[in-house]
Parts: C-alpha cells; sequence; structure tokens
C-alpha cells in the first residue's frame, strides 16, 4: 500500500481540502509600482509598504537597493 493510500479516508471524502491557488507580489489595483517605490523614498519600511501596496517584499527590497 502506498503512503498516501493510507491516508485516504474511508468515508468517501476527499483527502484534500480545497486548493487556493495565491500569487507572490499580486499589487493591489490601485498602486502602482512608481507610488510603491515612492512610499520607501518617504521612509516607509519594506514590510508596511508591501502590506500596503501587495507588491512583494523581495520586489520591494530590491527597489530600494537598486535606488541607493
Amino acid at each position: 500500500m502506498t503512503r498516501l493510500g493510507g491516508l485516504r479516508p474511508s468515508n468517501g471524502q476527499p483527502a484534500f481540502g480545497e486548493v487556493s491557488v495565491r500569487r507572490a507580489g499580486a499589487p493591489k489595483a490601485e498602486w502602482s509600482p512608481e507610488q510603491a517605490i515612492a512610499l520607501l523614498q518617504q521612509g516607509y519600511s519594506v514590510p508596511h509598504v508591501a502590506t500596503r501596496t501587495g507588491y512583494d517584499e523581495r520586489w520591494l527590497a530590491a527597489q530600494q537597493r537598486s535606488d541607493d
């Protein structure tokens, strides 16, 4: 018996729940990349700007480093 087969429930329900697809760095519609970078230049932290704008923290951090 395979390991996955051992995890299947016997009540006829699927073994796994609904799959949700997420995209890292899916920005919120009202924020342009230029506006997000402007917030960084005003002194806001990378995590704060990422939360407000929806841009990925790694992308924002890279933009901040390239401006220096």
